[in-house]
């Protein structure tokens, strides 16, 4: 087996790892550090609402990358055993469609104040 089919298995599991962290971060509201803009200062835990507001936007993305990192830790023959599309795992947890075909538009005229 050639070294790059090797790794193919290794980037598809650290994919998916890193994608799950990622959501599991999001949907918990966990994150490393905080990003103030207003002030341009990053703290390790939340801060008073006079700096502004915060994003964590940064911090999910960092757990994230963590996990996909640890994720490549994993011995090679292990990965070697991943099929090369398991990386589309993801895809049954999204929707088939996307979510403004289910809004219904309404061909009514909207009534406004005269």
């Amino acid at each position: 087996m050639s070294n790059t089919t090797s790794n193919v298995g290794r980037w598809t599991l650290a994919a998916l790892i890193a994608g799950a962290a990622y959501v599991a971060a999001y949907s918990q509201d966990v994150t490393l550090f905080y990003y103030y803009p207003m002030v341009n200062e990053w703290h390790w835990l939340p801060q008073s609402e006079a700096l502004g507001p915060r994003i964590t936007y940064f911090g999910w993305k960092a757990i994230g990358l963590l996990a996909g990192a640890a994720a490549l830790l994993v011995p090679r023959n292990w990965t070697d055993r991943l099929p090369r599309d398991t990386v589309w795992v993801g895809r049954g947890v999204c929707p088939r469609e996307p979510l403004v075909s289910k809004v219904k538009s309404s061909t009514a005229p909207i009534a406004r104040d005269q």
